[in-house]
């Protein structure tokens, strides 16, 4: 199994000359590149989706956000 975060880069010589061992490839991304679906296709390893692992993460970090923003502006008019 290969694990890397948003900002490795993984490209398909890599996924093409990967050991016999390896054959799966998580993606906790939105989106995937055809050109990686297809070099996995072709290796015979599998890439898997995690969709919506983080949509309540983010959900929470905008509202904090809003509200961080909200605080500031009352903070600025007193």
């Amino acid at each position: 199994m290969i694990f890397y975060s948003l900002y490795d880069q993984i490209g398909t010589d890599l996924i093409q000359n990967v050991p016999d061992r390896i054959r799966i490839i998580p993606n906790t991304f939105v989106g995937g590149e055809q050109s990686k679906i297809e070099a996995c296709r072709a290796g015979h390893i599998m890439m898997t989706k995690t969709r919506g692992l983080l949509t309540d993460n983010v959900v929470e970090l905008v509202l904090l956000l809003l509200l961080a923003v909200v605080q500031m502006i009352f903070k600025e008019i007193k």
